[in-house]
């Protein structure tokens, strides 16, 4: 169970801007890690979640994406002190635990406090899956398995990766923002560097999945859609920006998470697209009327 790539570890890649101005910092994030551990980070009968509140009488609930984020930050901050292991398998226990009937897992799911664990009943508000969640989840197993060696995480992977292109990838090969619902798109779901990872273990065709996210990431990013240039919440699958269900139009919490996405796909495997967009969230950054 040993780390093969314990934290810190600091990767030189051929691709972006490694900050220098950051004393101490993996310190830094250990302390960060501890705080978000001890209070977010919840065990019940062999599981594990990243729930929404600290308190022991507030009522808790978790979601998809938060378990996944939970899962790629437990195969980074592995190491002899933190031994991260056994929280990955607990949070992996947790989203097989919460599985719809394509093999996804329920998006929301209420633990509560001394009520039954349930996943709220209907599609708005729990059931069914959120793509963005299973493919963080997919490409943390893949990660589970360059960190720790073992095979059964490449197995469960690939498994996922499957589903996910059977039931979250529609006909026009564009990703759908969950297995049961395709009426809009969401451009932070768009997960380059995993498209790119799944290729590597999966023989469905990922690479036009990503070339159809890129033109409509472009699209979305670019006059008329979008004049400063950042990504929206939502949008048609031609780019234009529509109202999502807790927001406006326009750049909100959802696409926040673009630059993730994209800066990624530039570090990693220096993506001309990803760079293209992240410039120009750059420039809108820096521009004086930010």
């Amino acid at each position: 169970s040993t780390a093969r790539y314990p934290f810190p570890r600091s990767m030189p890649y051929p691709y972006g801007i490694a900050s220098t101005r950051v004393p101490d910092a993996a310190n830094k994030v250990q302390r960060q890690f501890h705080l978000w551990d001890s209070a977010l980070f919840q065990e019940r009968d062999g599981q594990a979640a990243i729930t929404r509140s600290s308190s022991p009488t507030s009522p808790r609930s978790f979601v998809s994406s938060e378990l996944a984020y939970g899962m790629l930050i437990m195969v980074y901050m592995d190491n002899q002190e933190n031994d991260t292991r056994g929280k990955f398998d607990k949070l992996l226990a947790s989203y097989d635990h919460w599985l719809d009937s394509n093999g996804l897992m329920n998006w929301w799911v209420e633990w509560g406090v001394n009520t039954p664990t349930r996943v709220l009943p209907d599609t708005i508000n729990g059931r069914f899956a959120a793509t963005d969640a299973d493919m963080d989840a997919a490409m943390a197993l893949l990660l589970a398995y360059k960190q720790w060696g073992d095979n059964r995480y490449l197995v469960r992977a690939k498994d996922l990766i499957g589903r996910i292109w059977k039931y979250e990838v529609d006909s026009a090969k564009t990703l759908k923002p969950g297995d049961d619902w395709n009426p809009y798109k969401n451009p932070s779901y768009l997960n380059f560097a995993a498209l790119r990872l799944f290729a590597e273990v999966d023989t469905n065709d990922w690479k036009t999945v990503a070339d159809n996210s890129w033109r409509m990431l472009r699209a979305n990013t670019s006059p008329p859609h979008s004049v400063s240039r950042l990504p929206s919440d939502w949008c048609a699958p031609d780019g234009t920006p529509v109202a999502g269900k807790r927001n406006g139009v326009g750049f909100n919490y959802d696409a926040i998470r673009v630059p993730l996405r994209t800066g990624l796909a530039w570090s990693w495997f220096g993506d001309t697209a990803a760079h293209g967009v992240d410039s120009n969230i750059a420039a809108f950054a820096l521009s004086p009327s930010y």
